[in-house]
């Protein structure tokens, strides 16, 4: 105790003291060595944590630059599409005022065709309801002549004695002069058939009308009943017929049989020559008059150049003013022309109508095609019941042309898809 008062009195001098003294002196210095290290270490870890931070922030630093720039990127893209929008507005803009311009006039164009349309309806309808009232009055006019031909044979039949039983071979009978019976009768068979106008039912009197004068040699009633033969009109279709008819009126000097005898026949037209252009001059003549058969057969001549250069758009033409007419013939031909396309605009819808209406009129030809629409879905669904229904009437009155449809139909199912794939084919 004396010894440590002494060292820390540092007054003593000795030896044995100064070394202690020394001692504490070194183990003081070596506790503040120590305690230096210690706050180095600390200063160490402090910095270290500090360098760990500084990375950190240097690592949200990075991220932060990239967000930015991303950020700066998303900006321009959204002035780029901001520059988009807006001309793409000034573009919907100018197209809408396009649209509503073109669909001002559009509208105007269409409002000018309905009443066009409505003018046209309203002229048609007067124009059908006079043809009404004049068409009774021809029927009264037509049921009067026939009550009095009827007398007027009767009367002749009972004047003139029986041919004898023997004759094979009578003598040709002299030519109808007017005010003969034969002559009334074509008269009268003529005013039926309204030139060709008009429902085919009636047209049956017609042809009994047209069978004495045409017996008797008149080359007018052979023509008419001719036609009546080829068309279907009043009586069966009989080709073989009304060929032999127009033959007989050839003889007989007749200019349009001449025409009809082409027609039919072609080899007979390789023949004629001067013939034919005469009764195209005689079709043509007459259907500048409005007879609606003369303007079918000029439409016929001109469709398939029969003495004429072909023309299918002056056919079609020709074709449309006899259907206007109710000329059943007419109307089929114009049908067929609007549904491919030859000499007016391709419209199936067009030609399913007109090919109805002169269906609805008892034409074979009209019931063919419009039994071949309904097959074949053309204008319209495809239907093989009313399919069936039309082809068996257009059969029943001697169209040969429908004949192996209906026959097709009549087959299986599976037949008969084959057979309309391989037809569709080609």
């Amino acid at each position: 105790y004396l010894f440590r008062k002494c060292c820390e009195a540092k007054s003593c001098d000795r030896p044995s003291c100064r070394g202690l003294q020394v001692a504490l002196e070194a183990q003081a210095a070596a506790a503040q060595i120590q305690v230096a290290a210690e706050e180095v270490q600390a200063a160490t870890t402090d910095a270290q944590t500090a360098i760990e931070q500084a990375q950190a922030a240097a690592v949200r630093a990075d991220a932060a630059s990239t967000r930015a720039d991303e950020a700066k990127r998303r900006c321009v893209e959204a002035e780029a599409a901001i520059v988009q929008a807006e001309a793409a507005r000034v573009e919907l803009a100018q197209q809408l005022s396009e649209t509503q311009e073109r669909a001002a006039r559009d509208a105007e164009a269409l409002r000018g065709q309905m009443e066009q349309a409505v003018a046209e309806a309203n002229a048609r309808a007067a124009w059908a309801a006079q043809m009404a009232e004049t068409k009774d009055r021809e029927a009264q006019e037509a049921r009067e002549a026939v009550a009095e031909l009827t007398r007027q044979l009767a009367e002749a039949e009972r004047r003139e004695p029986a041919a004898p039983a023997a004759q094979v071979d009578p003598a040709p009978s002299p030519p109808i002069t007017p005010g003969t019976p034969g002559q009334d009768a074509l008269k009268a068979a003529m005013r039926i058939l309204n030139r060709g106008v008009g429902p085919y039912p009636p047209c049956e009197e017609a042809v009994r009308l047209l069978r004495s004068p045409a017996a008797q040699g008149n080359p007018d009633a052979l023509c008419e009943l001719g036609v009546c033969l080829v068309w279907g009109r009043g009586v069966r279709i009989n080709e073989a017929e009304a060929k032999g008819l127009w033959r007989e009126a050839v003889v007989k000097g007749s200019v349009e049989a001449v025409g009809y005898l082409a027609i039919a026949d072609l080899d007979y037209c390789r023949t004629v020559g001067a013939a034919l252009t005469a009764a195209v001059a005689r079709w043509r003549e007459r259907a500048a008059q409005g007879h609606a058969d003369a303007q079918y057969w000029l439409g016929w001549c001109y469709f398939n150049g029969i003495g004429l250069t072909k023309n299918t758009a002056e056919a079609a033409r020709w074709f449309k003013l006899s259907a206007d007419q109710g000329c059943a013939p007419g109307q089929s031909l114009l049908g067929a022309c609007h549904e491919h396309g030859y000499g007016v605009s391709k419209d199936h819808a067009k030609a399913v109508c007109l090919f109805r209406l002169c269906a609805d009129l008892g034409n074979p030809y009209g019931q063919w095609q419009l039994g071949r629409c309904c097959t074949n879905g053309v204008g319209m669904a495809e239907d093989r019941t009313e399919a069936k229904r039309w082809l068996t009437l257009s059969v029943g009155q001697g169209c040969t042309v429908a004949r192996p449809l209906l026959d097709q139909l009549n087959q299986p199912r599976s037949r008969f898809s084959l057979w309309k794939k391989k037809k569709s084919c080609g």
